[in-house]
This record gives C-alpha cells, sequence and structure tokens, in this order.
C-alpha cells in the first residue's frame, strides 16, 4: 500500500495498523480532508504512468525483512516509467540492489537522535549518525531531513556530486535556504 504512516490514526478518520488491513478495506477509507483513498503500488503506478518521475520511499520495521523490498522490486519490474526507491534502513537499500541493481536507490537520513530511534541498537544509531551504514549501499542519491542538510555527513555525500535531496520543507524562506544546499527538496504545506 501506498500510504505515509504506520498507523491509520494521523492522515484518516480510522485508527489501526495498516498493515493490519487488507488491501480492498485500506482502499476504502478516504484520506483527512480528500476524498482520495490509500492505493497499491500497481494503482500508484497506473495511474502516474510515467507522467511524473516517482520517488518512493520504504518503510521498514528494521528487522532485516526484505519482503517490501522484493515485493516493490517485482512490481518495479514491468513498471516503464522513471522511479527511484530510498529508504532510512541501509538493509531496504541493500535489497533494492539485489532484487533491482538497475532502480535508482537512495538512501533517507535525519540526525539519528536515540530518543527518536527506541528500536534501534545503540551500535547501528552510531553507523546512520555517521553515514556509514548508508554508504555500505552506495546509493544514488540521499534524502536528509533539512535539520541534517548542513551536516557533516550530508556536506560529505554532496562532495561526491550525486544529487541530493531534502525533506520536510514546510514555507517558502526554508525551501530558499535549502535549495542552496540540495538539488530538489521534498515540500508540505505549500507550494513550491
Amino acid at each position: 500500500m501506498v500510504f505515509h504512516d504506520e498507523k491509520l490514526d494521523r492522515l484518516t478518520g480510522e485508527t489501526g495498523r495498516v498493515d493490519q488491513l487488507s488491501a480492498e478495506h485500506l482502499g476504502q477509507i478516504a484520506l483527512s480532508g480528500s476524498s482520495d483513498r490509500p492505493q497499491t503500488l500497481q494503482q500508484l503506478l497506473d495511474q502516474v504512468n510515467d507522467a511524473v518521475p516517482l520517488v518512493i520511499e520504504l518503510k521498514s520495521h528494521w528487522d532485516g525483512s526484505e519482503r517490501l523490498a522484493k515485493r516493490a522490486c517485482q512490481l518495479l519490474g514491468g513498471y516503464r516509467g522513471r522511479v527511484a526507491l530510498m529508504s532510512f534502513d541501509p538493509f531496504v537499500m541493500a535489497a533494492v540492489a539485489r532484487f533491482a541493481p538497475a532502480v535508482p536507490r537512495g538512501g533517507v537520513a535525519g540526525l539519528f537522535e536515540p530518543a527518536h530511534w527506541p528500536e534501534l541498537p545503540p551500535g547501528l544509531i552510531e553507523d546512520l549518525q555517521t553515514g556509514v551504514a548508508m554508504d555500505r549501499t552506495d546509493p544514488g542519491f540521499m534524502s536528509y531531513s533539512v535539520k541534517a542538510l548542513d551536516g557533516a555527513v550530508a556536506r560529505r555525500f554532496r562532495a561526491t556530486g550525486k544529487p541530493v535531496i531534502c525533506w520536510t520543507v514546510r514555507d517558502a524562506a526554508t525551501a530558499k535556504r535549502a535549495l542552496k544546499l540540495c538539488d530538489q527538496i521534498t515540500f508540505e504545506g505549500f507550494r513550491a
């Protein structure tokens, strides 16, 4: 399913975990303030049909599962549009590299403050904070939190010449500052 959160609560009038409901049930739930409904990845690919490039973030439970990466790569195998996959989880990106080496892939990174990532072991947090974990996956691009965009890890990646995206920009002033340090922004709540 194409849905940002693990739970329905923030983005719909419903509650509960997305992975505990069927695609059919999820497809009947309206997104808050909209008549739009969650779609399967295949439905999204059919709808977009290469009208615009897609950058798709694969979520993870940080449990080593490759199931989502494998399924996404299978679906993208039949898609002829411009698409890239990215994830916070370097293990997911390593799986994407194996299942679909031709699909552009990137990492997603932030400040990785331990209090916000209680499920991760300290060693992995440190590898994520320093960029070492993602370096192992040889990402073709990175998407950094706007708060981490001017940090040492982002500066080091920018020096490679590979594309840098930042997230989530919520106003024009922040967009203007961010675009001095990155190639593209993920924006929300205003028109970029």
